[in-house]
């Protein structure tokens, strides 16, 4: 079988049309690279598009995970449960918070094997209960 080749990012496509450059070069002259209008603008149109009140704009993915964490509570003795497969923001944030990372295997599809997730919850482990994720 000949060995496929897959980009893990292609920028010049990304530019090609100059529509990305040309929003960079108006940030660059207005100077409000923190909490600008742009910034209140996409946390109201996330808001809307996932039809919540709110939505708040971080720095990164690592920042987001560590604030939810932090929002249901996850602390210090705390265990969550993550696939090892992730990126290592995920274990990072969980780290961060005080908690200690569960690596759980992935099934055959490279998702969170169900049969292993229930045989690593003890009652130390937090995080959001099922219902919450549907």
């Amino acid at each position: 079988m000949p060995a496929m080749r897959v980009r893990y990012v292609d920028l010049p496509r990304q530019f090609e049309d100059g529509t990305v450059l040309a929003r960079i070069a108006e940030e660059f002259q207005r100077c409000q690279f923190i909490l600008g209008p742009q910034v209140a603008q996409f946390e109201s149109r996330f808001a809307a598009l996932c039809g919540t009140s709110f939505a708040l704009g971080l720095n990164s993915g690592t920042d987001a995970i560590f604030l939810a964490l932090k929002a249901l509570g996850v602390g210090p003795g705390d265990e969550v449960v993550t696939a090892p497969n992730s990126f290592v923001a995920s274990a990072g944030a969980i780290v961060m918070a005080g908690a200690v990372p569960v690596f759980v295997d992935v099934n055959a599809e490279y998702l969170m094997d169900p049969a292993a997730l229930e045989d690593a919850i003890t009652p130390r482990t937090r995080g959001p209960s099922p219902a919450a994720c549907t």
